[in-house]
């Protein structure tokens, strides 16, 4: 067994002995926003020049849905030159990942994530993933320096609503509109726990027109704390970071009763609040089956496929021993 190998097999007893220095993820029941990032730690902040440092990445799915082919992408530790991954791939130790994509440890990939089981009150599945990685060699004596390292963790999902909407035939909607009789209210929706949240702008009963349509807003909310992408994860270390691209989503069905509905879009562009939730908002146009009385309740699906990433950040200083040969 190599020093590397020794040395990330010492940090794990002590992880699992809670007797590590690094900050610990506390596990969540029940559903939340997705695959949540706990922390992105150094055992240390601060290292020499040449010694080893171990950077921690901890995970959990909080979602209400298995999450298959995670990719996680190493990025950054350098200042205008990959002095901290010297070779083609570099010489990093790497623990808790499935598989290493091309062989580099800096892209690493889970082939899933168990969501939580309320039944069994069964908590998400928790991912750790360590590097062991040494820290640039022949740095200036007593000189430090600063680094940042970020990590990128991007995952498929499909987030799905279902719900109950109320529709009046011109006559009735008119009649109880004069009698002011109509009593509005929100349209429910069942949605699926995970990065992007469904709700409806519009309230019902909602208006039949002639042409037997109804019509309705959907709003969209970026729950996840991350960026909904179209851009695919297993190439997301080559991204150009194009916001029209890291912040679009394209693929979406509406029905009702299950005949697909009219979105008249085909990329959904969320808007970046100053403060608050990132947001997006698209009309629906409905034909909806005839029917007999003055009103009706119809089914309502909406379904969202989109690949969503979350990126976490950290510091480490080094402190120079001039020519080291650790």
């Amino acid at each position: 067994m190599n020093f590397k190998s020794l040395y990330i097999c010492l940090f794990f007893v002590l992880l699992l002995s809670g007797c590590s220095g690094s900050s610990s993820s506390s596990s969540s029941s029940g559903f939340g926003n997705g695959l949540t990032v706990h922390s992105f730690d150094f055992s240390s902040n601060e290292v020499s020049s040449g010694h080893p440092s171990i950077l921690t990445l901890s995970m959990q799915n909080l979602g209400s849905k298995d999450i298959a082919d995670v990719y996680i992408y190493l990025y950054g530790l350098s200042r205008g030159t990959d002095e901290w991954f010297e070779g083609d791939p570099p010489d990093i130790s790497v623990s808790g990942a499935d598989s290493l994509v091309g062989g580099d440890s800096r892209i690493l990939k889970l082939d899933s994530v168990g969501a939580p089981i309320k039944s069994m009150d069964l908590d998400g599945e928790s991912r750790t993933v360590l590097w062991v990685i040494d820290a640039p060699r022949n740095l200036p004596k007593d000189k430090v320096f600063e680094y940042s390292v970020g990590v990128r963790v991007c995952y498929p999902y499909v987030t799905t609503s279902v719900g109950k909407i109320e529709v009046l035939d011109e006559q009735e909607y008119l009649s109880k509109e004069i009698d002011k009789t109509i009593k509005s209210h929100n349209i429910v929706l069942d949605t699926t726990a995970g990065p992007l949240g469904i709700d409806m702008s519009t309230q019902q009963p909602l208006l039949l027109t002639n042409n037997n349509d109804i019509t309705f807003k959907v709003k969209v909310i970026d729950r996840g704390g991350g960026t909904v992408t179209e851009s695919d994860c297993s190439n997301a270390f080559n991204w150009n970071n194009d916001v029209l691209d890291l912040l679009t989503l394209n693929n979406i069905d509406v029905s009702i009763n299950g005949d697909a509905c009219d979105i008249g879009i085909n990329d959904l562009y969320f808007k970046i609040a100053e403060s608050g939730r990132a947001t997006a908002e698209f009309p629906v146009t409905c034909s909806v089956p005839s029917f007999d009385g003055p009103t009706c309740t119809f089914d309502l699906n909406i379904k969202f496929t989109y690949n969503y990433f979350v990126d976490a950040m950290t510091d480490i200083s080094v402190e120079g021993l001039g020519d080291d040969t650790i």
